[in-house]
């Protein structure tokens, strides 16, 4: 999904003009077409990306809506990164990455869309709500799923394939993640993830319930957050990770 990243992102800074695009040194042909149409909307520390988290706070609490294009390196900034506050809009956005994502942080929202039209619905949705959160793009050549950008609400399961209900067994899958285990369970209901985090955890009790049996994807560690989160209401023993 990188290379329908920056234009879908020129797409959205078009009708935010307190967006900024902030980043370090990300090597050629990843961020030059934003800093072409946005030039005063973008700002490079170079090498100095150690310095990224507290710049990104820093124009977040001016009330900006920061986009912080972290690459590869996501991992690498989270120490500094778990200082932001509730209310600062800094969205971290990663590529290329197979660690979990940080879903034990308080207040942060994870957002892994498995289709492009995901990614526009879930970058719409997070600069909208204006608070720290997480977006990790999987790899280019990822089939749509979708005719349009979805209606994403955090912690919701969107349906894929068969109407919700329909069978008893459901498949629900972040990112990328989702295309590979689909024929793992071709008689299930298939569902998306595209935003979770530890303010989605009170919307997962209900969905898990509607069903006997959930194979959950590992890729970003969902299975682990999600286990975790059905332990707590009892319903942990209905969860297959795959």
């Amino acid at each position: 999904m990188r290379k329908s990243w920056m234009h879908l992102l020129n797409q959205v800074a078009a009708q935010r003009r307190e967006l900024l695009l902030l980043t370090g040194d990300q090597g050629y042909g990843l961020v030059e077409s934003f800093e072409m149409a946005q030039p005063d909307r973008f700002i490079s520390l170079g090498l100095a990306d150690q310095a990224l988290a507290g710049v990104a706070a820093g124009l977040a609490s001016e009330g900006q809506r920061v986009v912080l294009h972290a690459g590869r390196h996501g991992a690498r900034l989270l120490p500094a990164l778990r200082e932001l506050l509730p209310g600062q809009s800094v969205v971290v956005v990663e590529t290329d990455a197979s660690e979990p994502l940080p879903h034990h942080l308080p207040g942060w929202l994870l957002a892994t869309p498995a289709c492009p039209q995901e990614l526009l619905a879930c970058l719409r949705l997070l600069l909208a709500r204006g608070e720290p959160s997480w977006l990790r793009l999987g790899p280019d050549g990822v089939a749509p799923l979708r005719a349009a950008a979805p209606t994403v609400q955090l912690g919701q399961w969107l349906p894929v394939r068969g109407e919700p209900g329909a069978a008893r067994t459901a498949l629900l899958g972040s990112g990328t993640g989702l295309a590979r285990t689909r024929p793992l369970a071709p008689l299930a209901t298939h569902f998306s993830l595209p935003l979770w985090g530890e303010p989605a955890a009170a919307a997962q009790a209900q969905q898990i319930a509607r069903f006997d049996e959930v194979f959950v994807t590992r890729e970003d560690g969902l299975a682990d957050w999600l286990l975790r989160v059905a332990a707590e209401a009892g319903l942990a023993g209905r969860l297959r990770p795959v």
